[in-house]
Order: C-alpha cells, then sequence, then structure tokens
C-alpha cells in the first residue's frame, strides 16, 4: 500500500507539499497541484483518515440535521450538499432526528468530541445561548440561538409572487395551508406575505395555518378539502 512519502518521492516534492494538496491545494502553484494528483492516483494512495484526524484535529465531516429524509426539500438539499462539500473533501453524515430533541444533541455533542467538524441544522426547537456557544453551526429558515448564524430564502417575497401570479391568471378564492415553526423562522413570513396580497387586492383570506409535523402533509390537504369547498386554488406551502 503506497505511503505520504511514496507519493512525494515520485512526484519528486516535499511531504509537505503532498499534505497541501491533501487539503485542497492552498499555496501550490497549478501545474504542482496536478502532478501530485497524477501520482496519487498512480499510485492509488488513500490517506490515513485516523492520521489526518489527529494530525489536524479535523475529521472532514459535516453533519446534516434533518426532521426527515423522505421529504422532497431535505432529500434534495442533502443532495446538493453532498455534492458541494465531496468537492472540497468532506464527507457527509445525514441524521434525520424525527424532530427528537434528543438526537440533536447528540450530533452537538459529537463536534465537541470532534467526531464531525460542524453541522448544518434544520431544527423545530430553540436553545440556550450556551448550549451552542462556539459551536460551528449554521441554520437553515431557523433562528434556534442569539449565537448560530441562519441562511434563507426570501420567503415574504417568493410568496408574494406566487400569490399575485395566481391572482394575474384568475383566482379569486385562494386558500393559504400553512405551517408554523415552533421557533422563530424566516417561514412564518409567508403567512404574513399572503395576508398583505389578499388585502391589497380586495380579496378575503382563506387560511389553514398550524403546527404541522413533517410527514402529516397530505393527511391535513385531505382533511382540508374535505370539510371545504369554498376555494378555486390552494397555496400549499409547508415547511
Amino acid at each position: 500500500m503506497a505511503t505520504i512519502k511514496d507519493v512525494a518521492k515520485k512526484a519528486n516534492v516535499s511531504l509537505g507539499t503532498v499534505s497541501r494538496v491533501l487539503n485542497g491545494g492552498v499555496n501550490v502553484n497549478k501545474d504542482t497541484y496536478e502532478k501530485v494528483m497524477r501520482v496519487i492516483e498512480e499510485l492509488n494512495y488513500y490517506p490515513n483518515s485516523m492520521g489526518v484526524k489527529l494530525r489536524t484535529n479535523k475529521s472532514k465531516i459535516i453533519a446534516l440535521l434533518v426532521p426527515v429524509i423522505n421529504h422532497p426539500f431535505f432529500a434534495e438539499l442533502a443532495n446538493q450538499l453532498e455534492q458541494m462539500l465531496t468537492k472540497v473533501g468532506y464527507s457527509i453524515l445525514l441524521v434525520c432526528s424525527q424532530q427528537h430533541k434528543e438526537r440533536e444533541i447528540e450530533i452537538f455533542n459529537k463536534i465537541k468530541r470532534h467526531e464531525v467538524d460542524g453541522a448544518i441544522v434544520v431544527t423545530h426547537y430553540d436553545y440556550k445561548q450556551n448550549e451552542l456557544k462556539s459551536l460551528p453551526l449554521v441554520s437553515i429558515d431557523r433562528h434556534i440561538s442569539a449565537v448560530t448564524p441562519y441562511v434563507s430564502s426570501d420567503n415574504y417575497e417568493a410568496t408574494r409572487n406566487a400569490i399575485l401570479y395566481l391572482i394575474k391568471h384568475g383566482a379569486k378564492k385562494i386558500a393559504y395551508i400553512g405551517s408554523k415553526a415552533n421557533v422563530i423562522s424566516e417561514v412564518n413570513k409567508r403567512e404574513t406575505a399572503y395576508l398583505d396580497v389578499m388585502k391589497e387586492n380586495g380579496l378575503t383570506p382563506i387560511i389553514f395555518n398550524g403546527i404541522i409535523e413533517h410527514g402529516e402533509e397530505k393527511k391535513i390537504v385531505e382533511k382540508v378539502l374535505s370539510e371545504n369547498n369554498t376555494f378555486s386554488v390552494i397555496l400549499l406551502i409547508i415547511s
């Protein structure tokens, strides 16, 4: 089995150069980088993951924490993140919390034990600032603590454009079926956008909005449809 010394010798470079190539090629010129990569491929060299972890104190693993995976949004999110992380030499650990807080806390503990380097989270729970302080986390849509950054799409404008599109094509009775998050969330702006547009256009709001668990969406829609027939279009927005 080839070693890093074998790679360095055949590529006629230092061990440090091979190491930098393996860690993304920072401060390595293009020609040297490509030469080392060719040698790595020729020798079928694989770095010892435990050795890398001991030297760098990094696992090269990012956890993705989602409530469920059998959901179009979360499945596509996992797919896109996996592709992006692979390009920069990271692996993804997919964790489905099934909305159990203890599973989320276990991921935070894995970060503290250096089993994973950080986590991207979609959660329905909030946390005290000291619970997440200094942890490398990014939240999607949710404001889960004062110290955790979050990323979000423009929920207000996207919802507004969707409703205006329906109105433009003749819809008058537009029902809104939405899901409220348990924590402060950007997704709550969707209902605000719906109400604003309906008011601006002199239309009566028809809202069915509550806390809906992932996996229960179909059941809720079927219930609404069976109990109501006063609307012509449904705007279904569940996160």
